[in-house]
Parts: C-alpha cells; structure tokens; sequence
C-alpha cells in the first residue's frame, strides 16, 4: 500500500477518469448510436407533402364568403364598438373646434 503522500499518489485521480471513461464511453457512443438510429428519419423541411385535389378543393373560390353564425356575431359585434368609438371621438373633434 503506498503512503497518501507518494508522487505516484498525484496519478491515481487520473487514472480512475480513464478507466471510468474506458468503461462508459463505449457505452454511450452505442446507446447514442441506437437512439439516433430508432429516431424517425425526417427531411430538412420536415414530413412535408404536397396536397392532393380532394384536399384543395376546399380553398377553391365558391362565391361570396358566407359568414357562419359566430364569425357574423363577432363582426357584427366588433362593427358596433368601431361605430363607438369613432362616434365619440367625431364627438370630442367637435366640440373641440367649438372652442
């Protein structure tokens, strides 16, 4: 047994890193290896597609746009505080110029 303070004792830290990394690394670069291999393959741009027709007909131009039910209260309901507040400050523009 060698005594706490021999030179050689000044090697011992380092050579429990290379045995510590002699035992993992491998271990890690084969887990790391098995994990990228299992990932899904993607391109750079993704999983992207062009659509098919049945899938455009959709946004094909039918006319008029029809509002559904929320979509017309809500724009109606927006229209109504516009109205509102352009009135009040028409309003005040007034009666500023009053002054």
């Amino acid at each position: 047994k060698l005594p706490w303070n021999d030179r050689r004792m000044l090697y011992v830290p380092w050579s429990w890193c290379v045995t510590a990394a002699l035992t993992f690394l491998p271990v890690g670069v084969t887990l790391m290896a098995v994990f990228v291999r299992l990932k899904p393959k993607t391109s750079l741009h993704g999983d992207a597609r062009f659509a098919n027709d049945r899938e455009l007909r959709q946004f094909e131009y039918q006319g008029e746009y029809k509002n559904t039910s929320k979509a017309r209260k809500y724009a109606l309901r927006s229209l109504h505080v516009f109205r509102q507040q352009t009135r009040h400050y028409d309003d005040h523009r007034k009666s500023a110029r009053k002054k």
